[in-house]
């Protein structure tokens, strides 16, 4: 005979002297099995697989009468030192096993904040399924534990739980927690804030995930612009490009831009001394600080009207003429206002990890008054369209449901 027959043997008789003498069996069958199951002296964590192994072998045949005896006996005869069955092992089975009262007495005594038991070094069983076999023993007979789950009488907050739990304990593992269980555990911990089974309901509450206030994206542009006034008179634009910045609050944005163009000069030009040709090749620099606000966010469309400051500067484009010293140097066009208008098509939308984005056409528009450092003539105006694609992106916050 197998050493699960015999322990099957043993169960059997001890039930049947329990019924007839009315008192419980637990101390007795903890003898026999420490004698007969063990058969001596063995380490802790070979009684700890012989158990699970009898409790796996019952789940297949859908049989749960034993699991209060099984787990009595392992808590007696088994060190701290050694864990035989994992908490939510345990909950699983006392729930399969409809010892509901001895559920709610294990829940609030198996607290994970305990430090002292923290601290103390544990076994960990097999990983042999276990949980995976009681989970479903429960959804096989989930309507009719919940039915006698109703008729225990404890109070409110206990017979909640146990609906809660039922329900916690069926839900298939890295399942997301759906939207009403969702409700009904954060109305629990609302309702009952000082719960001893507070901790179990709040690590399964799913939060929910919504969009940062804070933004931020990155852009890269190209276009063209045109000149007026005497500035144009000097300079024929040509194409412009560079990358920009943003950062979001809300609808507020604030920029940081740097535009790079080329342009020629239509006729000499000349500045402290110094003459550049006419058709001298140039690059003027646009650096731009501006904030903005979103007046549309559609769905598809963002516009974002915006004013700010700049920077612009000519110089000399190839190499070889900054190494001449009569074309190598540069004149700055004072007056830094800009304003334009910034224009978002949405593209694709994004998600990676704790981050939502999008990628967009972008078309912005500006205009920027340029006083000419020479004499009052020579002043003019710098508009500019410029065409890119940038990323956007907002982080995701979790939030419990409220």
């Amino acid at each position: 005979m197998t050493w699960r027959g015999a322990l099957a043997g043993l169960f059997f008789l001890a039930g049947t002297a329990a019924q007839a003498q009315q008192a419980p069996a637990t101390d007795s069958i903890t003898r026999q099995l420490n004698r007969r199951l063990t058969q001596g002296t063995v380490p802790p964590m070979v009684r700890v697989v012989q158990v699970r192994e009898l409790l796996l072998a019952d789940l297949r045949r859908d049989e749960v009468r034993q699991v209060p005896q099984l787990l009595a006996y392992v808590a007696q005869t088994v060190p701290d030192s050694v864990t035989a069955v994992q908490p939510p092992e345990a909950w699983a089975l006392l729930l399969a096993a409809g010892q509901f009262e001895q559920l709610l007495k294990r829940v609030a005594a198996d607290n994970p904040f305990d430090a002292p038991r923290l601290a103390r070094p544990r076994l960990q069983p097999p990983r042999d399924g276990l949980f995976d076999l009681t989970q479903d023993y429960l959804v096989r007979h989930e309507a009719d534990l919940r039915a006698r789950a109703r008729q225990v009488r404890v109070p409110a907050e206990d017979s909640t739980f146990l609906q809660l739990a039922l329900s916690l304990l069926t839900q298939r593992r890295f399942s997301p927690t759906s939207q009403g269980l969702n409700a009904d555990l954060q109305q629990f911990l609302d309702r009952y804030p000082r719960s001893e089974y507070g901790y179990f309901v709040a690590r399964a509450v799913r939060p929910e995930y919504k969009p940062s206030r804070f933004s931020y994206g990155l852009d890269f542009h190209s276009g063209t612009g045109f000149f007026t006034g005497g500035l144009n008179a000097d300079f024929r634009p040509v194409f412009n490009f560079g990358h920009g910045f943003e950062f979001g609050w809300d609808r507020y944005m604030l920029y940081l831009r740097n535009y790079i163009g080329t342009a020629e000069t239509r006729r000499p030009y000349t500045a402290d001394g110094h003459t550049w040709p006419a058709g001298q090749r140039l690059n003027y620099y646009v650096p731009e600080l501006s904030v903005g606000y979103r007046l549309l966010e559609a769905k598809r469309l963002q516009v974002t009207p915006f004013v700010g400051a700049s920077w612009c500067n000519f110089a000399p484009a190839k190499m070889e003429d900054r190494k001449n010293p009569d074309l190598d140097f540069d004149v700055t066009y004072g007056h830094p206002l800009t304003a334009g208008l910034d224009l978002n098509i949405l593209l694709w939308r994004t998600e990676s990890g704790p981050e939502i984005g999008s990628w967009l056409l972008k078309i912005r528009s500006g205009v920027r008054a340029a006083r000419s450092p020479q004499a009052p003539a020579a002043s003019g105006t710098l508009f500019y369209l410029d065409v890119g694609i940038g990323g956007f992106g907002r982080l995701m916050r979790a939030q419990r449901p409220g």
